[in-house]
C-alpha cells in the first residue's frame, strides 16, 4: 500500500496544526498548548520545592563544608517528582539520597548501614570493620560517623529541627571490628529525614575535598 504524504501547503493552518511523518504515512496533528494556569502551577510548585530544599540544605549546613554539588537543584527536584506521583508535597522520593552527587555515600563507606524504626524510635546501626573507608589519599589519618535526624514539614516555615549524634574517631592504621549505634525518637505522625554521614580528618583538621565525605538519606517519613 501505497504511503500518505502530505506537504507543507496541505497544511490547512500552520499555526494550529503541524504535519507528522511516519512510517505508516503523514498525518496532520494541532499543536499541544500548555494551558497558563498549568504553567502557573508548574512555576508554583518549583518555587515551592526550592524553598522547601532551601530550607533542609540551611539546617544542614553546619554539617556539609567541603561537600560539593547542585544540591538544592536535585533536593527540589525530588520533592517535585514526589508531589507529581502523590498529589501533595513530601519526602517519599528521598530514600537514598546522597547529598552530593559525585561522590555518593557506597563510594567512601563499603560496609552496610541497617535502619529499624520501632513505633518512631528509629536506631542506625553501622559496622565498622578493617578497609570499610576507602582512603582517597595519604592525608587522610582518621574517619568518623554521623547521623543526623531533620524532622518537620520543609514546605512549613521555621518548621524544621536538627538532631545530631557523632562517633568518635577511628584511625586508618588501626583495625576495628565494632558496630556505632545511633539512637532517636521521633514524635508519632512527624515527618523525618534521617541522614547518615561519613566523614574524614586530616590530621585534626576536616579534610579539604567533598571526596572525602558521603551524606545519604537512610530513613524518612
Amino acid at each position: 500500500m501505497k504511503k500518505k504524504r502530505i506537504t507543507d501547503n496541505m497544511n490547512p493552518d500552520p499555526e494550529k496544526y503541524h504535519i507528522v511523518h511516519s512510517r505508516e504515512g503523514d498525518y496532520i496533528r494541532a499543536k499541544r498548548k500548555t494551558s497558563f494556569i498549568n504553567l502557573q502551577l508548574a512555576e508554583m510548585a518549583a518555587e515551592t520545592c526550592s524553598g522547601a530544599a532551601k530550607q533542609i540544605l540551611t539546617k544542614l549546613k553546619p554539617f556539609t563544608e567541603w561537600m560539593l554539588g547542585r544540591m538544592n537543584v536535585r533536593l527540589s527536584g525530588k520533592m517535585r517528582s514526589a508531589k507529581k506521583l502523590t498529589g501533595f508535597y513530601n519526602y517519599s522520593l528521598l530514600q537514598g539520597f546522597d547529598l552530593q552527587k559525585e561522590h555518593p555515600l557506597d563510594a567512601l563507606y563499603k560496609e552496610v548501614y541497617k535502619v529499624k524504626n520501632n513505633n518512631g524510635k528509629l536506631t542506625l546501626h553501622v559496622p565498622v570493620s578493617a578497609g570499610c573507608i576507602k582512603k582517597h589519599n595519604g592525608l587522610v589519618t582518621a574517619y568518623y560517623f554521623e547521623a543526623i535526624l531533620l524532622t518537620g514539614d520543609a514546605m512549613v516555615d521555621n518548621s524544621l529541627r536538627v538532631e545530631d549524634e557523632r562517633s568518635g574517631l577511628f584511625y586508618f592504621d588501626q583495625v576495628y571490628d565494632t558496630i556505632v549505634v545511633f539512637q532517636f525518637v521521633v514524635p508519632d505522625k512527624t515527618a523525618y529525614l534521617l541522614w547518615l554521614k561519613v566523614g574524614c580528618m586530616e590530621g585534626n583538621e576536616m579534610a579539604h575535598h567533598g571526596r572525602h565525605y558521603g551524606m545519604r538519606v537512610v530513613g524518612h517519613q
